[in-house]
């Protein structure tokens, strides 16, 4: 029996899915009144919507003025809908009201509107709704689904009719927006309150939600890989759909095509039938041979979609008599037959009349089958597959074309020899068929499985026959066509025999072979097994010795809980005592006076860095362009150093002696029934270096704020508000960047801890371990246990490939701050499987010994209706598949496999021995096919000498090329791109240093993210601080811009650094190209700013630039170097001010920017202009350089 959540869902979900969506409505107002809630849902996810209205609404009104307004009016209520809804332009069909028909003129074009449109998601009306538009649009839309197939989704919507869903949609919050698009349809609420009744359906919908879910829509969602599956189970449903509409059909064309049925009067009939009724094909004709003697057939000829006949004769009828019964009656240009307990799909008519219309010689055509069995699963299970190509010879030793594969012409039944089933044969008799055919024209083979096969309990494949019934019948096809073969046909069949005897031979020796084997290994088996048994044997031995020592470990422990708690006692006693009290003025001044010292050398270092800063930017600064080269790039390296400073949030730093802090992180989105408990269970931790963050995400529920105001005084807690719902990814890293621990614990806002979890965990935890995770009890809405689970048997030898399987590193985790700042934060893409994918990465780039079980239960995890994690779970389980790919292709690139082929461009000038080391770094890093482009651009005789000696032919990779004059670093790659024959492109500094794993990061990103055009790195200087992490632009005007790097000089640990964005423009250095830049760089940009006109041309394509925070690369730059060649010459080119400003002027042409930098403005003298003046003078230095 099913169970009532079976049949209805009892939870309503946020979104049905993810990706581009098409919606399609018969008619203007059917996308609003059936799916307004989802569309909303999509487009405030980011998701592309396109909306196609078919019909032009124009319901009866005849042809004149008046239907032109009427239906004019109509498309404007679906344009003002709209832009209420905010996605856009909808798309209008025009085709007639109460005139679309369910065809392959349809289908086809629907099929290649998802195409164009890439859908992910494809709305449509259901199949239950009563209007004929509507029920042929829900149809067409099933066979799209099926044709297409793959991650597409087709979700059934109600109108008119309610359906079965199998998803509820909460559009409590969207139900104002949805009234004010019905709104825009007054033609149609002028003739019925269709906003009454939309609302009263929606609101109906909750009836087996939670009292919280207000209204709902309602959706019937089928997967693309089970479209298949639901044609074959709608069969019936579609068979009585056609019986009661009566739907018009549109004036067929193309030849008539006659399927004949040959029926015992089995019950599969009706399925057969009803598979016809689904051809997308349109002029078809019936022919029902009743092979039965036993009475007329009770067929219900008057409501079919074809038009029907049923042929009889006054005996019972073999299989090609009844065969030839059917061929008299049909009256088709071209014929099939179909077994009435065997179906086709929905194309399988149109493409066979297709393929047979390519050439007039032509006079059959046919197409796959496949053969199918009904599995323990009520599901089809394929047995096999007819699919082969046409071969002329293996028709005359073998039937490989099922009966109902191959239409035929009717000109084969014509003249003074007709093709006829000879009726000597009951078994093979569609053989000789064949073969007649041949003999009258050529087969053409359609490459495509559009039929089905069924083979019956206790059947096989083909007829089930015996093999004397099967030999005779074979012998008799021979005797018949001997004769008629020519000579060379016969050889031809002597031929094959002879190639299919040598197959045979040497498929007997490989079953020798496989036999042998297979002894082989039965012997290493009984072997293996008998060493089992032995190691078995020790096994408990050991196991007897370890429960021993575990009850000795066990006194152990009760010794040093004992001595803990003495040692705990004396603590309280020391600090509560008078002298601990009269000393602390000594203790808290003699602390006062370090900090103040350390202090007070920042202070008097920032002063002297000001006044620097003050003299450059104010009018003194015009003497430094006065200065010599070299004084005034010293003075630049001094003021843009600054002064250090100290990491926020880690002010203080963490001496070695002194405990571990932790940060207990505690999202929290309503449950406030549960969430004083869970905060309680945190802040009573008897550990005592303890901080709790919450971080509420906009949570509806004003319980929730009564809570965290009761507890805002609590000396661990500090509390955080997002002004708006974030999604658990973002409010957990705002948590992370506040927090200050060490180590940092996750505790979810319905769960709870015990009051020693963070002592108990922090008890196996050691130098190296960057995961813990424990074990954990589950409680029921009561906090009554449901069940344990520990994790103690599972082997925990590889954390990536144990759970690349499954996760289960779970609660309570505790995870290094070390291990974020290395990784990044949590991926908001993966919201409700966030944490998995943190998970992956971390156990990709840690080894194994870095991650420590915890046996104790610490943890208390609530099952309740309204988790989270049962509400989102079809999104949880997109989640978890796009995460274990993600992580099977980190591991790939890291074994060197990876689908394209990578170009790495390096210039060098100088910088000869940091040169060396980069391609060193990128020798040991990169492991994926690749070339390494060095593009030497000018340098000095020493240089090029020390590049041949140190470079030339010591890497596999590398390909030298030497340039005599240098061409600036935008014309320089330009030049070595032309030499790169892969189809991503990398851009790497010859100063910079990759780390481990970077490169496994950045492809994975760029591999992973739609429309990526660019992906920069982590870039970190010797000292630990940023140079960037992506850049950004700030908008000074509607013309001037500052170009800003992200995290520039923050610390590389500072978790605020490693937080996944998209970026307004990439830095060129470290950074990853999914199309070839070269087009974009020039001589425009001779020293400065190619990277921002690169980034620029990218966004222009519509392509995204990203960050990889994961992807660590150092920056040897020259100013944390003692010694660099051609330093001198390097600094005059790099900052030639002129120069500087001929990139900014070219900025400006192409993309109508002004780009204000400091150092260019000060130099050239351009703070004193007015816009006009700068503009004249940006218009010049372009024109000099055309």
């Amino acid at each position: 029996m099913s169970s009532e959540n079976s049949l209805i869902p009892y939870h309503a979900v946020q979104v049905l899915g993810e990706g581009p969506v098409l919606v399609l409505a018969p008619h203007p107002d059917d996308e609003v009144l059936g799916c307004a809630g989802a569309i909303l849902r999509h487009i405030a996810a980011g998701d592309r919507v396109t909306v196609v209205i078919l019909t032009d609404g124009g319901g009866f009104h005849p042809d004149g003025p008046e239907r032109e307004a009427y239906v004019a009016q109509r498309r404007q209520e679906s344009r003002a809908a709209a832009a209420i809804l905010g996605y856009g332009e909808p798309q209008f069909w025009e085709c007639r009201d109460r005139e679309l028909v369910y065809g392959e003129p349809l289908v086809r074009r629907l099929c290649e509107t998802v195409v164009a449109t890439d859908a992910r998601w494809l709305y449509a009306p259901s199949l239950y709704e009563l209007h004929p538009d509507h029920r042929n649009l829900a149809l067409a839309a099933l066979e799209v689904i099926r044709r297409l197939g793959g991650e597409r989704a087709l979700a059934f919507y109600e109108i008119g009719a309610p359906l079965p869903p199998n998803r509820l949609l909460d559009i409590s919050d969207l139900l104002e927006r949805k009234r004010q698009a019905i709104a825009c349809f007054t033609s149609q609420l002028a003739i019925q309150a269709y906003d009454r009744h939309i609302e009263a359906l929606n609101r109906y919908r909750t009836y087996t939600l939670s009292r919280e879910v207000g209204a709902a829509e309602a959706y019937w969602v089928i997967k693309g890989s089970e479209a298949t599956r639901k044609f074959q189970t709608l069969y019936a449903t579609v068979a009585d759909w056609w019986r009661v509409a009566k739907v018009p059909e549109a004036v067929p064309t193309g030849p008539l095509v006659s399927v004949i049925v040959r029926s015992t009067g089995r019950p599969e009939l009706a399925t057969a039938l009803a598979s016809l009724a689904m051809q997308t094909y349109q002029r078809i004709e019936i022919v029902v041979v009743d092979a039965r003697s036993a009475g007329p057939l009770q067929l219900d000829t008057a409501h079919c979609r074809f038009p029907l006949r049923v042929g009889q004769s006054d005996h019972a009828l073999g299989r090609s008599a009844a065969a030839n019964l059917g061929l008299d009656l049909a009256q088709g240009d071209a014929l099939i037959f179909l077994d009435d307990d065997d179906w086709f799909e929905p194309d399988h008519i149109a493409g066979l009349v297709e393929q047979l219309g390519l050439e007039s010689a032509t006079i059959a055509a046919y197409a796959g089958v496949r053969c199918v069995r009904p599995s323990s699963s009520h599901d089809w299970e394929t047995i096999q597959v007819y699919n082969d190509p046409f071969d002329e010879v293996r028709l005359r030793c073998e039937n490989f074309i099922p009966i109902h594969a191959l239409l035929f012409r009717r000109q084969a039944l014509q003249g003074t020899l007709p093709c006829r089933f000879d009726e000597q044969f009951d078994l093979y008799e569609d053989w000789d068929f064949w073969l007649q055919l041949r003999e009258r024209g050529g087969f053409r083979h359609r490459d495509a499985v559009s039929a089905c096969y069924r083979i019956h309990e206790g059947g096989g494949l083909g007829v089930a026959a015996d093999e004397q019934r099967a030999l005779a019948a074979f012998q008799a096809i021979v005797t018949k066509w001997r004769s008629r073969w020519t000579h060379r046909e016969l050889m031809d069949l002597i031929a094959r025999a002879r190639h299919l005897e040598r197959l045979l031979k040497g498929t007997e020796e490989q079953r020798a072979e496989a036999a042998r084997t297979v002894d082989e290994l039965t012997r290493t088996v009984s072997h293996s097994e008998t060493q089992l048994e032995a190691q078995r044997t020790e096994l408990e031995a050991q196991r007897a010795e370890l429960e021993a020592q575990r009850t000795e470990l066990e006194a152990q422990r009760a010794a040093i809980t004992r001595l803990d708690r003495e040692w705990r006692d004396r603590y309280e006693w020391v600090i509560t005592s008078r002298s601990w009290w009269l000393t602390a003025p000594l203790r808290d001044s003699a602390r006062w006076l370090r900090e103040q010292r350390n202090r007070l050398a920042v202070l008097l270092a920032r002063w002297a860095w000001q006044a620097g800063v003050a003299v450059y930017r104010g009018p003194g600064g015009q003497l430094l362009s006065r200065l010599p080269f070299g004084w005034k790039q010293a003075a630049r390296r001094w003021l843009r150093r600054g002064v250090v400073k100290v990491p926020e949030g880690m002010a203080s730093a963490r001496r070695v002696e002194e405990p571990l802090r932790v940060s207990i992180i505690v999202p929290i989105y309503n449950h406030a029934e549960y969430l004083e408990r869970c905060l309680h269970s945190a802040l009573a931790q008897s550990y005592p270096e303890i901080e709790v963050i919450a971080v509420d995400d906009a949570s509806s529920d004003p319980r929730v704020q009564h809570i965290l105001d009761r507890l805002a005084g609590h000396p661990r807690l500090r509390v955080f508000a997002n002004p708006v719902n974030l999604g658990i990814s973002r409010t957990q890293n705002r948590a992370l960047i506040e927090s200050h621990g060490d180590i940092i614990g996750f505790l979810d806002c319905d769960d709870f801890l015990t009051p020693d979890a963070v002592t108990a965990c922090l008890r196996h935890w050691h130098d190296g371990i960057v995961y813990a995770h424990s074990a954990r009890i589950n409680v029921n809405e009561r906090d009554e246990e449901v069940s344990r689970i520990s994790f103690e048997h599972l082997p925990r030898q590889n954390y990536f490939t144990e759970n690349l399987e499954r996760m289960y590193a779970t609660h309570f985790k505790l995870i290094s701050r070390e291990a974020f700042a290395r990784v990044g934060l949590f991926d908001p893409r993966f919201d409700a499987a966030q944490d998995y994918d943190l998970l992956m990465r971390i156990a990709f780039h840690y080894p194994s010994s870095a991650f420590v079980h915890i046996p104790e239960f610490v943890y208390y995890h609530r099952f309740h209706q309204r988790q989270a994690t049962s509400l989102q779970m079809d999104r949880q389980q997109e989640a978890t598949t796009t995460i274990q790919n993600e992580a099977r292709l980190r591991q790939a690139i890291g074994a060197g496999q990876f689908d394209h082929f990578l170009s790495i461009i390096m210039l060098s000038f100088g910088k000869q021995r940091q040169t060396l080391a980069a391609l060193e770094s990128l020798r040991a890093t990169v492991r994926v096919p690749h070339e390494i482009i060095l593009f030497d651009n000018g340098s000095e005789a020493e240089t090029v000498a020390f590049l041949r000696e140190r470079i030339d032919g010591q890497f596999a990779t590398v390909r030298a090329i030497y340039h005599p004059t240098n061409l600036g670093p935008s014309a320089g790659r330009r030049e070595a791109l032309k030499h790169a024959r892969g189809d991503w492109f990398l851009v790497f500094d010859n100063d910079e240093i990759a780390e481990p794993g970077w490169l496994e990061e950045l492809l994975v990103r760029a591999s992973s993210v739609p429309d990526a055009g660019a992906v920069c790195c982590k870039v970190v200087f010797p000292n630990r601080r940023l140079q960037f992490s992506g850049g950004f632009i700030r908008h000074l005007d509607a013309e001037l811009i500052e170009l800003g790097l992200y995290d520039r000089e923050r610390d590389a640990t500072d978790l605020a650094t490693v937080a996944f964005r998209e970026c307004d423009w990439c830095p060129i250095g470290a950074t990853l190209f999914t199309v070839n830049p070269g087009p974009f760089l020039h001589e425009g940009y001779p020293n400065a700013f190619e990277d921002a006109g690169v980034s620029m041309a990218l966004r222009r394509q519509g392509l995204r630039l990203l960050n990889s925070p994961a992807s660590w690369v150092w920056h040897q730059h020259f100013l944390f170097q003692e010694e660099v060649d051609m330093k001198d010459r390097y600094l005059r080119s790099r900052y030639d001010p002129q120069q500087m400003l001929t990139s900014i002027a070219t900025f400006y042409a192409e993309t109508g920017m002004i780009i204000q930098d400091e150092y260019v403005w000060r130099e050239n003298g351009l703070f004193a202009l007015s816009r006009e003046k700068l503009k004249q003078l940006l218009a010049r230095q372009r024109a000099v350089m055309g």
